[in-house]
């Protein structure tokens, strides 16, 4: 017989596992409360100024949220202790925030201190004892401000040196007062001090003034609060003593009964209604006709009076609560946390899904829910004994749910089922524990990875199909994940790397070696085409098919973080999304093996940036971080990171102003610079860059995540301070610069230098000018007498040319050979005409020079009775037209190659003459068969006059470069006879355009 606490507690738990309940989401809200900083937890209004800075007036003063702190001003008059009103908080032309508090004194910040308004005993003589202001309109710097009073109704109007005027004293109980069109007063008036005994709005616009009477009960007319909210097409909200009013273009257009007075309402671009109530939460209607008949879409911050609503420059939302101060939503649609009360906040560990309608989530510490998408219902399934969840997987076939843990179970048909394993050797069974379960394609099959070995098993058989355990011998292996392959296959992650399981064999390493493949990995999955995905550690993600020799990894070069990663998911298009603890990362393919990292962090709206598990059902991304369980629909829409802001300026701990340039003593040697961008996505985490540069420097980038740095001891000089802001995509902000000169000592001044330097300079002139002049002399007549010896040497050149040129004809004329002479004196006065126009020039382009060198040779093989054959090469690479070289300077050589080279040759002579580009140079190398230098040594070349004409001439050439750039080579070839002769010329080249030979 079952006891009676045994059997409540059975039906207890039954009634528990069954019950159904909403599925409700909520946005990922950021808190800042008086923890972080906030002067008070009530909030009563927020204001984003011009540069982006957020304002919070508080119970306890004014404060300015810049993304990572907030700041409170110095003040002598204990101004920012008082409360600071809704309405109270504006913004002059100037971009100095004004407010007034709460015993109606008006203040301005300025410079990061709190300034008194001149005219505050004006106000404080108009103000009555039980009244206080909670309205304030500027013109212009302040030169007009227009102040509500809350007892009268009245708006007090004060300008130049403490002038006044009261304007609509005594008026309806609500007034709506607008100046120019951009801003407004919203006061209402006591029915307490009302004279005239009707209840009405009263609209100042433009001048103009309307009234709207409105239906009230007056025995509610001191019951309940006020609050008065404008709408977008001229439209108002009213509320007061119960009933809520609709009013536009000065008519009621609906009106009905309330207990919740909502305090403040922000209307979205498409027409959504968020609604801040008084101790009733915030709600979200979907449109103006819900709100009327009280429809929410979703009610949030329960319990809490939210007095105050703003959308940020990024989209952003600001709320204002008077218990728990400020709370902040990145973007509302895109995503929000999912409202089970057991993952809120916990660490959801584990995510599965049928294929159909029920998602599967679960906790580290084993709170397990099921999720029915299509009906937006949830309960829990609470498996017995289990003290540590790790994975969870969903067969399709058999409709299991399998839980990988300690131990691990199967849910089917609304019973969780433990299994025992044993093997035909075992004894007693035991309860199955395992790192990771993958259902198999047999019937209720599954297969486990386990601490020290894998499993092979059907939930229908009590024993072990086939195991793959630890040799006792081996050191001890652990195995961490596992998968089954479309095609059968399964790999397993090791603690030494990837391996495939063969059926009754063992398993074995991939066949092709690979880095990536000997680290262990969490988890693996597979491609569309059959790829498996896996993320083994410091390796990113690898993509590899098996049979391939082909291996993609995707790591930190591509924007993957240098962590482990906790799990992957596969979808069916083959995009990839990688968990880890820096955010969720979706790898979308752009083309064969490349993708495009799109990044999920805190930034977009997660709980945390530790992400455990994800799913992708339709258009909604399932996401299991380390502080609930998340929905997300779309990515928020990216919005730029706003250049830095330069935040504060230290000299010598001396504060200077953040201008966009500063001019600094010769003594600052301590210079600190702070800066900021207001990107309030970014949670306070936000990586920067900056460089500091003096002109004509390109400084590499400093990257940093401070907001603050030290420069010490910086010389004299102009320089310029860069920063920039990185998003969490990865992009870079604007440059903010900062121009500052730090100016030398008066002694290192330029009009000190320069006085010291003319009192030198008329010491030293004289002896300067003497000197200077010496030098100029002796070098324009060394230069003089260089030039007169080239050219002499070179008029030297010309005629001993001709005269061996004459000598060869009149060989001809002597030995009768008359048609030869001719012949020779016809190729001679082509030679002359070449010889003669090089001279002149002062340089022969390098066709020009093989064109003469070829006549010069046909004149010497018809005197030679073609005893030789010669070989003029240029090498490709040689531009002919356009290389230019000295006159004359290789005929020498020629010359002598074939006077005393082929002296006493009768035939088989050889002239080699080769021109070819070398490092810079340009290369002549003429070589001969005869006799060589050791034969021939009484009219050895280098004792030629032309070979010692044209050696002065290198030597002149020489003495006017900057470097020994010209050089000549005498050797004697490997075959033992001849000589060579190499001359090296610096390569020059003419210009094109021009018809002489400037370079």
């Amino acid at each position: 017989m079952v006891k009676k606490p045994l059997l409540f507690a059975l039906i207890l738990l039954s009634s528990r596992l069954l019950a159904q309940h909403a599925l409700e989401f909520a946005p990922s809200f950021r808190n800042y409360s008086t923890d972080q900083g906030l002067p008070h937890n009530l909030v009563y209004d927020i204001y984003q100024d011009k540069t982006g800075y957020i304002w919070v007036a508080t119970n306890e003063g004014i404060s300015r949220f810049n993304g990572y702190a907030f700041e409170q001003f110095r003040d002598t008059l204990y101004t920012n202790v008082t409360s600071v009103m809704t309405g109270a908080v504006t913004e002059d032309e100037r971009g100095r925030l004004w407010y007034v508090d709460f015993q109606a004194r008006v203040f301005y910040i300025e410079n990061g201190i709190i300034h008194p308004y001149p005219y505050n005993s004006v106000i404080a003589a108009q103000k009555g004892k039980t009244d206080f202001f909670h309205g304030l309109m500027l013109k212009g710097a302040g030169e007009e401000i227009w102040l509500v009073s809350h007892a009268n109704g009245g708006v007090l109007h004060l300008w130049g040196a403490g002038k006044y005027e009261h304007i609509l004293q005594d008026s309806n109980n609500f007034l709506v007062f607008e100046k120019n069109g951009k801003s407004q007063l919203i006061a209402h008036f006591d029915p307490r001090f009302n004279t005239k005994k009707e209840y009405a709005i009263t609209f100042h616009q433009a001048e103009s003034t309307r009234f709207i009477r409105l239906p009230f009960d007056h025995q509610k007319r001191l019951e309940g609060g006020y609050s008065l909210n404008r709408l977008k097409d001229d439209r108002w909200c009213l509320f007061h003593a119960g009933t809520l009013y609709l009013l536009q273009h000065g008519a009621l257009v609906w009106m009905r009964p309330t207990d919740k007075a909502p305090l403040s309402i922000y209307e979205e671009p498409d027409g959504a209604l968020l609604v801040g109530y008084q101790q009733g939460g915030l709600a979200r209607y979907r449109s103006l006709d819900d709100f009327r008949a009280d429809k929410k879409e979703g009610d949030f911050l329960s319990g809490m009076t939210v007095s105050k609503i703003i959308r940020d420059r990024e989209g952003g939302y600001w709320i204002g609560t008077q218990q728990q101060g400020l709370f902040y939503c990145q973007a509302w649609n895109t995503g929000s946390t999912v409202q089970i009360p057991a993952l809120m906040g916990q660490n959801v560990a584990a995510l599965a899904w049928d294929g159909q309608n029920r998602l599967f989530a679960g906790t580290e510490t084993v709170h397990l829910f099921e999720v029915n998408i299509r009906d937006r219902q949830w309960k829990e399934l609470m498996p017995l004994d289990v003290t540590f969840l790790r994975r969870l997987h969903f067969d399709p076939k058999s409709q299991t749910l399998g839980l990988a843990g300690q131990p691990s179970m199967f849910y089917q048909n609304d019973r969780w089922e433990k299994f025992h394993i044993s093997k035909p050797v075992m004894g007693q069974p035991s309860l199955l524990h395992s790192q990771d379960l993958y259902p198999t394609t047999g019937h209720r099959s599954w297969i486990s990875a386990a601490v020290g070995c894998l499993f092979r098993f059907s939930l229908d058989k009590p024993f072990v199909v086939e195991d793959v355990s630890n040799d006792r011998h081996q050191s001890p292996m652990r195995f961490y994940t596992l998968i089954e392959a479309p095609d059968g296959r399964v790999w397993a992650s090791r603690n030494d790397g990837l391996f495939e399981w063969r059926k009754g064999s063992g398993v074995f390493r991939p066949e092709l070696e690979h880095p990536a493949f000997l680290q262990p990995f969490l988890d693996i999955d597979v491609l569309p085409d059959s790829s498996l995905v896996f993320c083994p550690k410091g390796h990113g993600v690898v993509i590899w098919k098996p049979g391939s020799t082909e291996v993609t990894v995707i790591g930190a070069n591509e924007g993957l973080p240098s962590g482990r990663i906790h799990a992957l998911h596969v979808e069916s298009d083959g995009v990839i999304w990688a968990c880890t603890q820096k955010g969720l990362y979706k790898l979308s393919p752009i083309g064969r093996r490349r993708y495009r990292l799109d990044k999920f962090t805190v930034q977009h709206g997660l709980p945390s940036n530790t992400v455990n598990d994800v799913l992708t059902i339709g258009e909604d991304i399932w996401i299991a971080t380390a502080k609930g369980f998340f929905c997300l629909r779309d990515r928020p829409s990216e919005v730029p990171v706003p250049a830095p802001l330069f935040a504060k300026i230290l000299v010598n701990n001396v504060p200077y102003p953040t201008a966009s340039s500063l001019n600094l003593p010769h003594d600052s040697a301590d210079l600190v610079i702070e800066y900021l961008s207001l990107y309030y996505r970014s949670n306070g985490d936000i990586p920067y860059r900056f460089r500091l540069q003096k002109p004509g420097d390109d400084t590499l980038w400093t990257f940093t995540k401070q907001r603050q740095v030290y420069f010490s001891n910086l010389p004299p000089e102009a320089y310029r301070f860069e920063v920039q802001a990185q998003d969490d995509d990865g992009q870079w902000s604007p440059v903010s610069s900062l121009a500052f000169r730090i100016h030398p000592p008066w002694w290192a001044t330029w009009w000190a230098i320069s006085l010291f330097v003319m009192g030198l300079g008329l010491g030293i002139y004289s002896l300067y000018r003497y000197r200077t002049g010496q030098i100029v002399h002796e070098s324009r007549l060394n230069e003089e007498m260089l030039r007169l010896e080239r050219s002499a040497l070179q008029a030297q050149m010309n005629p001993h040319f001709i005269f061996n040129c004459l000598n060869s004809i009149q060989n001809f004329i002597l030995k009768n050979e008359s048609d030869a002479a001719v012949l020779y004196l016809a190729k001679f006065a082509k030679l002359v005409r070449s010889s003669l126009n090089a001279s002149v020039e002062g340089g022969v382009r390098l066709e020009e020079e093989v064109n003469m060198l070829n006549h010069y040779l046909n004149l010497e093989q018809l005197r030679f009775k073609e005893a030789f054959e010669y070989l003029i090469s240029v090498d490709p690479f040689l531009d002919q037209a356009h290389t230019v070289l000295p006159p004359l300077i290789v005929q020498p050589f020629v010359e002598n190659a074939v006077l005393h080279g082929m002296k006493g040759l009768k035939k088989d002579g050889l002239i080699l003459i080769k021109f070819y580009p070398e490092n810079g140079f340009l290369c002549v190398e003429v070589r001969d068969n005869g006799l060589g230098l050791r034969q021939d040594e009484s009219k050895d070349a280098k004792g030629s006059l032309g070979g010692k004409i044209t050696r002065r001439r290198l030597e002149l050439l020489n003495d006017q470069s900057t470097k020994d750039a010209i050089s000549i080579a005498y050797s004697t070839p490997e075959s033992g006879t001849g000589t060579a002769v190499l001359i090296r010329l610096p390569l020059r080249l003419v210009n094109m355009s021009h018809p002489g030979f400037s370079e």
